[in-house]
C-alpha cells in the first residue's frame, strides 16, 4: 500500500495500528499494509468493524447464589444481576498479501476481571462470551479475505484470482497491462501452491 494510504488508516485507526510504530524487532506492522491500494476499501471496513467491537460494553451475568443474595437490594438490576466489561483490544501484527488474497494477523490483549467480581462470575457464560467475540472477529477477517479474493489489489475494481505465475487478484484491464491473459484467470489451482 502506498504511503498515504497507510497514513490514512493509520490516523484513522490509531488503536488498532498502534504497533504500526514500533521496530520489526517487535511487529511486522512497521512496514504497514503489505498490499494494494485497491484493498484500502476492504481494509477500512474490516478495521472500522473491529473498533466497534472493541467499543460495545460485554455482559456476564454473576452466579445464581449471588444474585440471589443481593435480589432484594434497591441498584440490583446496576450491580449485582451482571457484570459490564469492554471486550478484549485487538491488535493487529501484520496486515499482507499472501497467494494472492489479503492476509491480516492478530491478537487480542485482556485486561482481566478482578478477582473480588471473577469469584462471582457465570464462568462459562463468561468463556462463551469470550468464544463468541473470537469467532466474530475470525468471520470478519474471512470475509475480508472473500473480499480481496473478488477486488482488484491494484483499482478495487471486480476482479478475479490470477494463478500463473505470481498469484493476484486482478480486473480485466490490469491483467491486460500486466501481461496476464483474463481466460487464465478465476480458478484456484491446488497443486501448484
Amino acid at each position: 500500500m502506498t504511503t498515504g494510504s497507510d497514513r490514512k488508516l493509520v490516523e484513522k485507526y490509531p488503536e488498532l495500528l498502534a504497533n504500526s510504530a514500533k521496530p520489526p524487532t517487535e511487529s511486522l506492522m512497521c512496514f504497514g499494509c503489505e498490499c494494494g491500494d485497491g484493498w484500502h476499501k476492504i481494509l477500512d471496513h474490516l478495521f472500522g468493524y473491529f473498533t466497534s467491537l472493541m467499543n460495545r460494553t460485554l455482559l456476564v451475568n454473576y452466579t445464581k447464589e449471588y444474585q440471589d443474595l443481593h435480589r432484594g437490594k434497591k441498584d440490583y438490576y446496576q450491580n449485582y444481576q451482571s457484570y459490564r466489561f469492554s471486550p478484549p483490544k485487538i491488535v493487529l501484527d501484520q496486515v499482507k498479501e499472501k497467494w494472492g488474497l489479503i492476509r491480516i494477523y492478530h491478537h487480542t490483549e485482556f485486561d482481566g476481571v478482578p478477582d473480588d467480581v471473577w469469584n462471582v462470575l457465570n464462568l462459562e457464560e463468561f468463556y462463551k462470551k469470550m468464544k463468541e467475540y473470537e469467532d466474530i472477529l475470525d468471520w470478519a477477517i474471512a470475509f475480508a479475505e472473500y473480499q480481496s479474493s473478488v477486488t482488484c489489489e491494484i483499482t478495487g475494481k471486480d476482479g478475479k484470482l490470477y494463478t500463473h505465475g505470481w498469484y493476484r487478484v486482478l480486473c480485466d484491464e490490469e491483467a491486460v497491462r500486466l501481461g496476464y491473459s483474463p481466460e487464465q484467470g478465476g480458478k484456484l489451482e491446488i497443486e501448484n501452491m
